[in-house]
């Protein structure tokens, strides 16, 4: 940002402008490189998406694994379940994240209306829960991460 207002300071407009869709263009390619990251499960982790109607327990059985209930425990903001989400490969946004366990099957996710509907969970839920409709976010393993390594 410094460099920008010397540059602000020393340039004609044109100048500026141009310079300041230069760094948008760069702004773009690097979230859409962080997506692809992301998207492609490049970032190692356990995390699996249960079917609709599923229980942790069974999409962690299926991969011949036993579910972390703390582990699935630690998506319990926002911000948790959205990364999560993400590196599951989900390209379609939630409309809204709500936190908070009503029934333990939470984390989960859900269509309702064409829209997708996400719940972070509580600290402690239930790997055997399942709702007809939700799909379980589950920690199948030890590697669960739930917010990207600092660099």
């Amino acid at each position: 940002l410094q460099n920008i207002k010397v540059l602000a300071q020393n340039t004609d407009n044109s100048q500026l402008q141009a310079r300041v869709l230069e760094l948008q263009n760069l702004n773009i390619q690097l979230q859409s490189y962080i997506t692809n990251l992301q998207s492609n499960s490049i970032i190692s982790h356990d995390w699996i998406a249960s079917r609709s109607g599923g229980s942790c327990t069974e999409a962690c059985s299926a991969q011949n694994i036993v579910c972390s209930s703390p582990g699935t425990g630690q998506v319990n903001t926002k911000e948790k379940f959205e990364f999560v989400y993400s590196l599951l490969g989900q390209n379609t946004l939630c409309k809204e994240v709500s936190v908070g366990s009503v029934f333990g099957n939470e984390p989960a996710f859900y269509s309702q209306s064409s829209n997708i509907l996400c719940v972070a969970g509580s600290n402690n839920p239930d790997c055997g829960a399942a709702f007809s409709s939700e799909s379980r976010i589950c920690c199948c393993g030890s590697n669960c991460p739930v917010m990207a390594a600092a660099c």
